[in-house]
């Protein structure tokens, strides 16, 4: 099989030589070793010896020819978007503030309820000297934030294994335990060194969610030797 490939790329003697019963062909045809017109076909002896940017088989089509950075139009920019909503801090109290385009202002940042409700009436104190009319209204605590630390480490896979339905621990994507109570709608992550980060609906939750998982957690406790 290897000289019947070869004799493609070799001049009319070399496959005369390999292949002389196929000089003879119908109607006068080229034999299948003869000389081609179409670029590429002959063979110079050597293949090192090509040129390296010759290539047998030339595109269909012409390409067209790079054209410079200058002589390309330039491209149009996004319109920009318009801004929905608007972030105000306070100092007194330290709380960030997302004011949003429909009337809804989201408090972040204050270390209790009344300090929450103070910066939220003080913000809107604010707007009211923009020119805006506001009505302080429908104020409420949706997310409280706490963490604890216990005075010593816990087993996490057997704290995991304990409390099965509850209880979720992934440490390929995640280094504590998620623990859920869904009767007071608290999540607590909780970490080998003790600590607890617990987020809940209000702080009375958040208390009580402490409560409830401490007896667990002692548990699973590391003993100290």
């Amino acid at each position: 099989m290897l000289p019947r490939v070869w004799s493609i790329y070799c001049r009319g003697e070399a496959a005369a030589a390999l292949y002389p019963e196929q000089q003879s062909t119908k109607d006068g045809a080229r034999a299948l070793g003869a000389p081609s017109n179409r670029p590429g076909r002959e063979f110079h002896g050597d293949w090192g010896a090509r040129s390296p940017h010759h290539h047998p088989y030339p595109p269909a089509y012409p390409s067209r020819p790079p054209q410079p950075a200058a002589a390309l139009p330039p491209r149009p920019l996004p319109p920009p978007a318009l801004p929905t909503k608007v972030l105000m801090k306070l100092r007194k109290p330290r709380i960030t503030a997302t004011i949003w385009s429909s009337g809804k202002i989201i408090c972040t940042g204050a270390t209790s309820e009344e300090e929450a409700k103070f910066g939220a009436r003080r913000l809107a104190r604010s707007l009211q000297k923009l020119g805006f009319q506001v009505i302080f209204t429908d104020f409420k605590v949706v997310n409280v934030l706490a963490v604890c630390n216990m005075p010593f480490e816990i087993r996490l896979p057997e704290f995991t294994k304990n409390n099965r339905p509850h209880a979720s621990y992934e440490p390929e994507l995640h280094p504590a335990v998620c623990y859920r109570i869904k009767s007071l709608r608290a999540t607590l992550q909780i970490f080998s060194t003790g600590s607890i980060t617990v987020t809940g609906p209000n702080v009375k939750a958040v208390a009580t969610a402490v409560e409830q998982i401490y007896p667990f957690v002692f548990e699973s406790r590391k003993e100290i030797l």
